[in-house]
C-alpha cells in the first residue's frame, strides 16, 4: 500500500518497500533512497520512541506533530549510504 509524503509544500509517494518517489524529478529506487522508519522525541529533544517502516505502513504513527504544531515524529531515511532524521521542514505520511 502505498502512502503519500507530505514535506513543506512538496507531495512524494512512500512505496511499500520504503523507496521515496518525487514526481516530476525522479522514480522510486529503494537502493538509493528510502524511508527506514521514524523516531518521536519529547518538547526537550529527547527520543522517546521508535517506528520501523512497518509500523509507518501500517498507520501506526498517528499525530506527527505536537498539539502546539511542532513536529513530533521525524523520518529516519537511507539517502546514498547515510541515514539521516529529517528535521526540517515540517512533514508527515499519510
Amino acid at each position: 500500500m502505498k502512502r503519500t509524503i507530505y514535506y513543506g509544500n512538496e507531495t512524494w509517494v512512500l512505496h511499500e518497500d520504503g523507496a521515496i518517489e518525487r514526481p516530476r524529478c525522479f522514480g522510486p529506487d529503494a537502493k538509493r533512497w528510502r524511508v527506514v522508519g521514524a523516531v518521536r522525541v519529547n518538547n526537550f529533544g529527547q527520543e522517546v520512541e521508535r517506528a520501523s517502516l512497518a509500523d509507518i505502513l501500517a498507520g501506526k504513527v498517528k499525530s506527527w506533530t505536537h498539539k502546539n504544531g511542532k513536529q513530533s515524529w521525524h523520518v529516519i531515511d537511507f539517502d546514498h549510504g547515510t541515514h539521516r532524521v529529517w528535521m526540517s521542514p515540517q512533514h508527515r505520511i499519510a
